[in-house]
């Protein structure tokens, strides 16, 4: 009989000790919604380093190069060569990004985040641009005090480009 009154009595404490304890903090969703878009502003800048300067020493960063082919980078350092090589290809080559927030969702705890912003790319280059090319971004963050640090970010299309038309003439 004792069993039998014990086991109610323990759920209910299993089920009360599973629920979240912080809850969710609109205020800490609100700056991390704006970390994203200063992401993109970096981006913009042509400044990739700047995009992890707050970021976790075990960052993993899923996005594209700059063939458009997959990538992942594991840890800071790793983040850190793809950035540099993203910056000296923009400089170099006399590109300019620039991108427009479709939309920004974020979640946060007093302790972690998440954002999913989707955003619109234009790319200029000799005078031609090329886009707009659609693209969703993942942000999972963790806190730090007061700022946020990048744990995670997932760039990829949202939309597949299509694929360059064909100026070859055939022959006849």
């Amino acid at each position: 009989m004792r069993m039998i009154r014990l086991l109610p009595a323990l759920c209910l404490v299993g089920i009360m000790g599973c629920a979240a304890s912080s809850g969710w903090d609109p205020q800490g969703a609100t700056s991390l919604k704006q970390k994203a878009v200063e992401m993109l502003g970096d981006l913009d800048a042509g400044n990739f380093q700047a995009m992890f300067e707050g970021a976790d020493s075990n960052i993993v960063v899923m996005d594209v190069d700059e063939n458009n082919a997959p990538m992942r980078a594991d840890g800071i350092g790793e983040a850190n060569a793809f950035a540099a090589r993203m910056t000296d290809l923009t400089k170099n080559q006399g590109l300019k990004f620039t991108s427009t927030v479709t939309r920004n969702d974020a979640w946060a705890t007093a302790t972690m985040g998440y954002c999913v912003i989707e955003y619109d790319q234009t790319i200029a280059a000799g005078g031609q641009t090329m886009g707009p090319f659609k693209f969703r971004g993942t942000l999972i963050a963790r806190r730090d005090g007061d700022r946020w640090l990048t744990t995670h970010w997932h760039g990829s299309f949202r939309e597949m480009p299509a694929p360059p038309a064909d100026t070859t003439a055939t022959p006849q």
